[in-house]
């Protein structure tokens, strides 16, 4: 008879996990990390967590991959692939997804680069050719933005051309 009560406060625990974590699901896409770290804050066992995130993985609800690609998409539109990698290992996504989501998705970090050294430039009421002092403030700016030294330079080299 014991064993019968302890099934079903496992089956309660089990049912409100998974519950919760639709919840979670249903606002937004998550890592299985950000989830993982969400219910185990919630008061749920780490292997009852592990559970639902494998559970979860398996019925394609939870993709890191898939969340990473969204990720990046929309974070490449204004930073440099560098910065959106150390992003996402942050939110711990595996080097390997983080780097093939990156390497998956279709954004040209060149051009990027250019639009986002234009604004600032813009916002700096900066005209003409670049001064030295300007220049090193600009290539600063943007590697803060996670863009690479190849691109950065490619970007100066433009603006000094127009």
């Amino acid at each position: 008879m014991e064993s019968l009560l302890e099934n079903r406060d496992e089956n309660k625990e089990v049912l409100a996990i998974r519950n919760q974590a639709y919840k979670y699901l249903a606002i937004r896409d998550h890592f299985s990390s950000e989830l993982r770290k969400k219910l185990l804050n919630k008061g749920y066992s780490q292997d009852l967590c592990d559970i639902m995130i494998a559970e979860l993985t398996e019925e394609n609800l939870l993709n890191d991959y898939e969340v990473a690609m969204k990720f990046a998409e929309n974070k490449l539109q204004i930073e440099g692939k560098i910065k959106v990698y150390m992003r996402l290992v942050q939110k711990g996504v595996s080097k390997d997804i983080a780097q093939r989501a990156l390497d998956d998705c279709d954004v040209d970090e060149r051009e990027v680069c250019i639009r986002v050294l234009d604004k600032k430039i813009e916002s700096l009421g900066i005209d003409g050719k670049l001064s030295e002092k300007e220049e090193i403030k600009l290539v600063n700016f943007l590697k803060s933005r996670g863009f690479s030294t190849t691109c950065i330079y490619l970007a100066i080299r433009t603006q000094d051309m127009v």
